[in-house]
């Protein structure tokens, strides 16, 4: 269908098209929503490539709605990926009561720069804000307390899985991680604050560098603020 092809969805409407066709996927399946995601990917990467052809959309417009789908995939599995880890766990006790997960990710390279090609890989850091001491509910029988931290880390590997995990329609989108504090030495997820320490006392110069395009795409209002600040504090340094 022409009209479909070559008018593309507003940079907006990327996260609502997603979640209306994921909900046609029952919650238990994972497998059938890891191939949904991609499956989604794949339709509306055709529909930007057939309105870059006829040239509906010029170079950036092209880059800005394939990061916009790229962001829209993100939040999509940190919201299946939660649900699986609390079904395990429970969920942070600091984050119940709201809609806030205390959990954060920070876009570098194109991703953060919305200058995403068809086949770009996705440069992402993960970061929570939870307080110490802070741990899991468990689950109703008050089993399988974890710490807040382990809850972070199993979180960051259950997205891991969804995005790298090979399937018939391929992967989803390479992750690369090498840019959090110490490469990929480093844990997985980090505090919002060891990340503020890492950039004032230990990082490369080329790491600071990166912060220059580097943006927080997923997280709530404080971890914003906070991400923010540290972004500001280091690159006006002299």
């Amino acid at each position: 269908d022409p009209t479909l092809l070559h008018n593309p969805p507003m940079l907006s409407e990327y996260p609502l098209e997603l979640r209306e066709s994921m909900l046609r996927i029952p919650e238990e399946d994972l497998e059938a929503q890891m191939d949904g995601l991609r499956l989604f990917k794949q339709a509306q990467q055709l529909r930007i490539a057939a309105a870059d052809i006829a040239q509906v959309l010029d170079v950036k417009k092209v880059s800005q709605h394939l990061t916009a789908l790229a962001q829209a995939i993100i939040n999509e599995v940190i919201n299946i990926a939660w649900q699986q880890v609390a079904n395990r766990f429970g969920v942070p006790k600091s984050t119940l009561g709201s809609n806030n997960k205390g959990f954060g990710v920070i876009a570098y390279g194109k991703t953060g720069g919305q200058e995403l090609s068809y086949g770009s890989d996705l440069d992402l850091v993960f970061v929570h804000r939870s307080p110490e001491g802070d741990e899991t509910t468990g689950l109703a029988n008050g089993e399988k307390v974890v710490a807040a931290s382990q809850f972070y880390m199993k979180l960051a590997q259950r997205i891991m899985h969804i995005f790298n995990t090979r399937m018939s329609s391929g992967i989803l989108y390479e992750l690369d991680m090498r840019l959090r504090p110490s490469g990929n030495s480093g844990v997985l997820v980090i505090h919002i604050n060891t990340f503020g320490q890492y950039q004032q006392k230990d990082a490369w110069t080329w790491e600071h560098q990166a912060l220059v395009r580097a943006r927080l795409i997923y997280g709530n209002p404080s971890i914003a603020s906070e991400f923010s600040q540290i972004r500001e504090q280091i690159l006006r340094q002299a």
